[in-house]
């Protein structure tokens, strides 16, 4: 699927493990969304076509899931409610408004344009689930949210130290010869013939 696009792919001696080139290529590939149709703000009119496309480019530069989620926090910025008017007694407040901005040129100038919800995901290609996390973080710590997979120590099957080590001695120690379906100059052995 991502071989036509970019083809350092196949060869993961060049880029590394294909699972991490993988991650690298879904974080870089959002695309531009559709006009959001506003009235009030018009945001698809204030935002140029060439700044709609360096915003979605430049956010795909970034690359990095926790360098986006920065980004975007950056954009977003936290409002009070100014009024409040509960329809009934048990219903939900809202803790905070949200307003979102885009960073467009104006006369060689960098300027925030403000835009509607709808807008800002389209023109990062982001779901609205995305900004819903960016927003929760935003609530609860003032910053955008961190990243936290495979950042735990809660990994009960992970061998010790020690046992790795007892079995790279052991696989070592074996007699191995060179793999007979290789590549000519490779550096791969059979050990465990049956």
């Amino acid at each position: 699927m991502y071989s036509s696009i970019y083809p350092q792919v196949r060869s993961e001696k060049k880029t590394g493990r294909a699972k991490d080139v993988m991650k690298r290529l879904r974080a870089g590939t959002y695309e531009l969304g559709a006009d959001c149709s506003g009235k009030r703000l018009k945001c698809f009119q204030n935002v140029p076509e060439e700044d709609r496309k360096r915003i979605v480019r430049e956010f795909n530069l970034l690359g990095d899931k926790a360098k986006q989620n920065s980004y975007l926090g950056g954009l977003i910025t936290l409002l009070p409610v100014k009024q409040r008017r509960p329809r009934n007694a048990d219903s939900r407040h809202t803790a905070a408004s949200f307003s979102y901005r885009v960073r467009g040129i104006k006369d060689n100038v960098s300027c925030d344009v403000q835009v509607c919800l709808k807008a800002f995901m389209s023109l990062h290609g982001i779901t609205e689930d995305k900004v819903r996390h960016i927003r929760g973080g935003l609530l609860a710590t003032g910053t955008s949210p961190n990243d936290r997979r495979g950042k735990h120590s809660n990994t009960p099957h992970k061998l010790s130290h020690e046992t790795m080590e007892k079995v790279i001695s052991f696989l070592k120690s074996l007699k191995g010869r060179k793999s007979h379906y290789s590549l000519k100059d490779t550096k791969k052995y059979t050990y465990l013939l049956s």
